[in-house]
């Protein structure tokens, strides 16, 4: 009953702290949220801005941010998200018009076969289509089968509806075109006009001589955003709150601690490799090291650990999430599991199973790998190098350099 209503408290908290709850969960966004969806299979929460591009929000508490800066979308304003039902897939329009799929293995895909730039989309109930319009035409699609053209539209479309019974509203400024399961237009309403620039302007004529008073909603989307920030503060605490029970019994305090034992074995074994790799090396150099142009050999092992990891698609995948992510101090195996949608354990055993590497192996050879490039080029600080390279200092990137090349950064740039 404590741990209950420890957990209602902050809810009531968050409730009524009104827009201070809301700028401290969103600091970092200052553009509004247009839209928002969960996803059926880990709870993530991800939310669509007007300029800012996509964030997910994991039970964890972590946050994402995908952008065009980042390279990951070609346009930073999210105007519709769904799920595809029982899946991970996440269909989205963008600002450019563009309907995109996300998949934790795939990545961004742009979905082609529109004839012109997508105006609206929405999920049918069951989630399995999905529905959108251009300015002539509607089209329905899945992540798996190219967009159809299904029926001519009399008026571009501002809104689509589903229904249960797979039935359609097609909202336009020349009126509601009610559409039938078999994609016919059964029926046509009113003539009406809708300021897509105003929230708030909706005019309509109707055929009846009565007034139609209607209420407006200020400042709706602070309503929104302050419900789907409760609702999943409350996941993440509700999360914690059974993850401490687990862990207070002794049989999940055991199975805790083999898991454990099992990744510092993992790390040990890495570590084993690595030495063993160094030796080999060092026993078939039959010339010194300041002999061969003044200059510390090329790691040659971050070569073959790009052919291994290239041969699978997990593992390929895996390399591109890493790559992209080299000037991240913060990054780590974590996050990598994170955006894969795996857990740390899940995608260490199974990228050492496919590639015969640990994630931390292969994060700490490209980040040596980008380093000695850079020194390479000459046109770099070391400090810059650093930085680029994802260490927070330049004293602790020296000591990785040295340890992984037998030199320090300075020597290496004094023998060049």
């Amino acid at each position: 009953m404590k741990r209950c209503s420890g957990l209602i408290l902050p809810l009531v908290l968050l409730l009524f702290s009104g827009s201070r709850a809301i700028a401290a969960e969103t600091s970092q966004i200052t553009t509004h949220i247009t839209c928002s969806a969960q996803s059926p299979v880990d709870g993530s929460l991800w939310m669509g801005t007007d300029g800012e591009g996509l964030l997910r929000m994991g039970r964890n508490g972590r946050h994402i941010l995908y952008n065009k800066t980042n390279g990951q979308l070609s346009s930073d304003i999210i105007k519709a998200l769904s799920f595809e039902a029982e899946s991970n897939i996440l269909i989205l329009l963008d600002g450019n018009g563009s309907i995109w799929t996300y998949s934790s293995t795939e990545g961004f895909k742009e979905k082609k076969g529109f004839n012109a730039p997508v105006l609206c989309m929405q999920s049918s109930k069951n989630g399995f289509q999905h529905y959108a319009a251009t300015a002539q035409k509607l089209y329905k699609f899945s992540s798996t089968k190219n967009p159809e053209m299904c029926l001519e539209l009399p008026f571009p479309a501002d809104k689509i509806v589903t229904g249960e019974d797979e039935s359609l509203w097609i909202i336009t400024k020349g009126g509601a075109f009610y559409i039938d399961e078999n994609l016919n237009i059964a029926q046509q309403n009113g003539v009406f006009s809708v300021d897509v620039s105003k929230p708030n302007a909706f005019t309509i004529e109707t055929s009846a001589s009565e007034n139609v008073t209607e209420r407006k909603a200020n400042s709706a989307w602070l309503i929104v955003a302050l419900i789907i920030l409760a609702c999943a503060l409350g996941a993440f605490l509700f999360y914690r709150l059974v993850k401490s029970r687990r862990t207070s019994t002794p049989p999940v305090q055991v199975e805790t601690t083999e898991e454990v034992n099992k990744d510092i074995k993992e790390e040990v074994e890495v570590k084993a490799e690595e030495k063993e790799v160094v030796e080999i090396k060092e026993a078939k150099e039959e010339i010194p090291e300041v002999s061969t142009a003044n200059k510390p050999a090329v790691n040659l092992s971050y070569q073959e650990i790009k052919e291994k990891m290239a041969a699978s698609t997990f593992g390929a995948t895996a390399l591109s999430i890493i790559e992209s992510h080299l000037d991240d101090p913060s990054f780590g195996v974590e996050q990598i599991s994170e955006i894969m949608g795996f857990s740390r354990i899940h995608l260490n055993r199974r990228l050492k199973a496919e590639t015969g590497f640990s994630p931390s192996t292969v994060i700490k050879a490209a980040r040596m790998n980008q380093a000695l490039q850079l020194l390479m080029d000459g046109n770099h600080t070391m400090a810059e190098v650093a930085v680029k390279c994802g260490f927070s200092t330049a004293s602790y990137f020296s000591t990785a350099f040295k340890e992984h090349f037998g030199t320090t950064p300075s020597d290496y740039m004094g023998i060049r």
